[in-house]
């Protein structure tokens, strides 16, 4: 069993699984980058470290200035009470390299991340193994609110304000709420509400519809028991379009209030989660998402960065803006062979930023989480994972984005069990991006006819998906079928290129990586010359069907950008 590592030094202390530093018992706010200096240097006392050294093991490869170098260095020495003056804990060596000189001392105790990772999956799947229990409170659907304005663009609206008064409704432990996915299954007007409670084991389902003219907004919803088929309640709100946060905030009291008998002290989480300065904010971030699931089309990739920074510039301090501006450069980077450091900087510090506005939004803790796993930063990405399981323990996308950050870490057998766990929550769940992801978790895991059978589980599958197939196929000894998927691919998608894979899988272990390359060599997928550059056609192969947050991952309303 792995163990949790703690070094000292000094006045100070580095919490290597929770990644974080404490000086004098207090914890430092630094960024990934110098915390990851700190602990290499922490961890290679009193040895001469050398520029390639630290490129190697801190920026894990990728090319980068020596004022970078020197600034990260200037930032480390300055956290621990050091300065380049003194330099009595970590010492400048001209022209060769950096020592650190601080008696160092090292603990082991308790249970690493692995191991607390294992545990949180445990809690999650005792307590999804009885969906049916009343212990967990009553079970409530909330089906998508129906759009009775004239322009039917608007659909995506009314779609985002039911998903906001999802996600709140399912942080009071009091109830059981329906996923998402489930409820989205349900749009027919005038459903027989009793036999969808029984298709959703639902207690209790709202529905209701948005009716925007101009300024203005009419909100109605209904909370129907689905036993007996009597209306519980019905409530009509008039507001302005502004106090569309207020009226889903008042809405979801009135349901917990109802079936609950009472709202937490501490409010709903629309009252916790911070909201955007003024509507036309909300809807960039709505319009951004949109556009941002329908990656591969160019149009709408501009758009989506377009609506995110609109959103940032009529509300700068907006979370979500923010996180989904962060999650947009974090595609653009995948389109460059080079490193493209800046760009992944930027992405990093708008994921960054958007946590330190609002922490209890798990999409922007998410979005961290994904973007640190791209800069390999692994042990504070999964902190961030772990951090949006417990802001939303019952979304099938969160615990399947689990399940792919574990494989990535070098834990596939793990993150399998995640994405399980995410069906059996909502069966009705079936993002492509789900089966794409849970192939490449199959494969890391040596499971090659599992990995084949999700690979084609989705019709016309992202090229990278059918990459990874052939490379299934070529280690199961099933050659031809290798070889006729390269083939295919060469025919199709004559841009596209495995090594483009290669660069950028945020694999945590070199033999995971080299295991991949291994597939692609054998599948005949790798050629003798590498292109300098990977053509935007290219990348875009690899950007889709891969991510939580891209692709149609949500469920996002068909939305195409016009302006």
């Amino acid at each position: 069993m792995a163990e949790s590592e703690s070094i000292h030094f000094a006045d100070c202390e580095i919490d290597v699984a929770g990644f974080t530093l404490r000086r004098n018992g207090a914890v430092c706010e630094l960024e990934p980058q110098v915390l990851e200096l700190l602990l290499h240097l922490a961890r290679n006392p009193d040895r001469l470290l050398t520029k390639d050294d630290l490129i190697q093991h801190v920026w894990h490869g990728r090319i980068v200035s020596d004022t970078t170098i020197t600034s990260r260095i200037k930032s480390a020495r300055a956290a621990i009470g050091d300065d380049g003056t003194q330099q009595k804990l970590i010492r400048t060596v001209h022209g060769r390299g950096v020592r650190f000189i601080a008696a160092v001392r090292t603990e082991r105790r308790g249970a690493a991340s692995a191991t607390r990772s294992g545990e949180m999956l445990a809690r999650a799947s005792e307590a999804a193994s009885d969906p049916l229990s009343k212990r967990n409170g009553p079970a409530i659907a909330v089906l998508p609110f129906a759009n009775l304005g004239s322009d039917d663009d608007q659909d995506y609206f009314a779609d985002g304000v039911t998903e906001d008064i999802i996600t709140d409704l399912s942080r009071f432990r009091e109830l059981r709420v329906v996923a998402r996915d489930s409820c989205f299954q349900h749009r027919t007007p005038g459903a027989d509400l009793q036999q969808v409670g029984r298709a959703l084991n639902a207690d209790y389902v709202v529905t209701g519809s948005i009716r925007r003219r101009g300024s203005k907004l009419r909100l109605s919803a209904q909370l129907t028991q689905t036993e007996t088929g009597n209306q519980v309640w019905a409530e009509r709100f008039d507001r302005g379009a502004e106090d569309v946060f207020a009226m889903a905030d008042e809405l979801v009291r009135t349901i917990v209030a109802t079936l609950v008998g009472r709202v937490r002290s501490a409010g709903s989480a629309l009252a916790r989660r911070k909201p955007p300065a003024n509507l036309a904010a909300y809807e960039c971030v709505l319009r951004g998402q949109a556009a941002q699931a329908q990656i591969g089309d160019t149009a709408q990739e501009a758009a989506a960065r377009r609506f995110f920074e609109q959103a940032l510039a009529l509300d700068p301090d907006y979370p979500r803006a923010h996180a989904g501006l962060a999650v947009v450069l974090l595609c653009e980077w995948f389109r460059f062979a080079d490193p493209a450091e800046a760009l992944l900087e930027a992405a990093l510090e708008h994921a960054e930023r958007s946590v330190a506005l609002d922490p209890e939004d798990y999409q922007c803790q998410e979005a961290l989480g994904w973007v640190l796993l791209h800069c390999k930063h692994f042990e504070l990405s999964e902190q961030h994972y772990r951090r949006v399981i417990e802001l939303n323990p019952n979304s099938p996308a969160e615990l399947a984005a689990m399940g792919s950050a574990c494989s990535f870490q070098g834990r596939p057998d793990e993150g399998i069990q995640w994405f399980e766990l995410a069906r059996r929550i909502d069966p009705y769940f079936d993002a492509s991006w789900y089966w794409n992801l849970l192939g490449a978790a199959y494969f890391n895991a040596r499971r090659y006819d599992d990995a084949i059978k999700a690979l084609e589980h989705i019709p016309n599958a992202a090229n990278w998906v059918k990459a990874y197939a052939a490379a299934s196929c070529a280690l199961a000894g099933r050659t031809d079928c290798a070889r006729r998927i390269a083939r295919s691919l060469a025919s199709e998608a004559p841009h596209f290129y495995a090594e483009a894979i290669l660069r950028k899988e945020p694999y945590r272990n070199p033999a995971d990586l080299e295991h991949l390359a291994e597939g692609f060599q054998k599948a005949g997928l790798l050629t003798e010359t590498q292109p300098c550059e990977i053509a935007a056609e290219a990348a875009r192969y690899y950007l889709t069907g891969r991510s939580p947050f891209i692709h149609g991952a949500r469920g996002k309303p068909t939305f195409r950008a016009t302006s």
